[in-house]
């Protein structure tokens, strides 16, 4: 294990204990919550802390979607699942672009493990496949050049059924890999005992022959464009990387900073039916939400829904979802390299069905 050095918690953290010290020294009676604070869950870290509270120089690694495609199958079928695994770019791999090294997503010495194991009927749970005692009974999966895997349906399963993939997953900071990380975890009762570095995730997929359900067996949503801008008229495309926002110097106040969109457009056919859980006998758009995850700025919310508002009764959902998006001042220098800040977009279905996408924005 890296030894970590004890750095103390970053500016924010200090900004919010100057604020209960002075609460304390006015003799504040309203109360005001002066206990830890915890990042958003949007955010990617640029200065993450360990389980003591301190500053961790290794980073944070997150699983951040695993995807199943189809997420729905019949027995027999051959399914490929793949993960959205990242950290922020000050800890990610750097790799050369343009001749220039350039600070990637993508963790450090990154090593996964996947599993697959059949989830009881009776289980009130998902419990990872190998790591309990009810668990023990798991394939292990080949592990493919980009991290994802395959696996083929048993032809014997019976419908329906769910089987589990469990990702088990470790950057270069824990010694010994996803291998050990797994070791640790089915020895933690099935946590991970750095989850800074050594993180388990789990994902369902359905079995089910298509003659015993009058339901269409579920398509994994797709995202068609991810637009970033000042305003709608002028949205540049993310994913494509020629997105560019205005540069800030450290002096900038919040107040102050722009207010940018961040605008996630779904495929056209992202949207199918599914059963009303209110009325079987009718069909319903399924609900699809987007979640976003920045390196840098300052998100109004990480998680946006395509429900149309204004519409009453049964309405198709809107083609786009829209996130306010500041960018960064004063923590620039700790959260942005190479000028660039990274957007991971996963979007999902309330099947159990997703799919994900990144992209790049340069400060100019």
């Amino acid at each position: 294990m890296a030894q970590r050095k004890k750095v103390a918690m970053g500016r924010q953290g200090t900004e919010w204990r100057g604020v209960c010290a002075l609460a304390a020294g006015l003799l504040v009676v309203a109360a005001i919550g002066c206990g830890p604070t915890f990042p958003p869950a949007w955010l990617l870290e640029a200065e993450p802390s360990d389980a003591s509270g301190v500053f961790d120089v290794d980073g944070k690694l997150r699983v951040l979607a695993i995807v199943a495609e189809p997420p729905e199958a019949e027995p027999g079928a051959l399914v490929s699942v793949s993960s959205l695994i990242a950290t922020h770019p000050r800890f990610g791999e750097v790799v050369l672009t343009g001749g220039q090294p350039i600070h990637t997503l993508s963790p450090r010495g990154l090593s996964v493990l996947y599993r697959l194991c059949l989830l009881p009927g009776s289980a009130t749970s998902p419990l990872p496949c190998g790591l309990h005692q009810q668990s023990v009974d798991f394939t292990e999966l080949p592990v493919q050049s980009d991290f994802s895997t395959q696996l083929r349906i048993p032809s014997e399963l019976g419908s329906p059924s769910v089987l589990l993939v469990t990702l088990i997953a470790a950057d270069a900071a824990y010694s010994g890999g996803a291998t050990a990380c797994a070791t640790a975890a089915a020895q933690n009762d099935g946590v991970s005992p750095i989850p800074n570095h050594c993180v388990v995730a789990v994902k369902r997929i359905k079995v089910r022959r298509a003659a015993d359900s009058a339901a269409t067996p579920n398509h994994n949503p797709l995202i068609g464009r991810i637009l970033l801008g000042a305003d709608e008229g002028r949205l540049m495309d993310v994913d494509s990387g020629v997105a560019i926002y205005p540069k800030l110097g450290a002096d900038v106040g919040d107040s102050d900073r722009p207010k940018w969109q961040l605008v996630i457009e779904r495929a056209a056919d992202a949207e199918e039916q599914e059963p009303d859980p209110r009325d079987l006998s009718r069909q319903r758009a399924e609900l699809l939400t987007a979640s976003v995850f920045v390196s840098s700025g300052t998100l109004e919310s990480g998680r946006g829904s395509f429900i149309d508002l204004g519409c009453s009764g049964d309405c198709p959902q809107l083609s786009q979802t829209q996130f306010g998006w500041q960018p960064p001042a004063a923590l620039s220098s700790s959260q942005v390299l190479e000028d660039r800040t990274h957007f991971a977009v996963v979007l999902r279905d309330d099947r159990g069905g997703a799919s994900f996408r990144t992209g790049v924005a340069r400060a100019r």
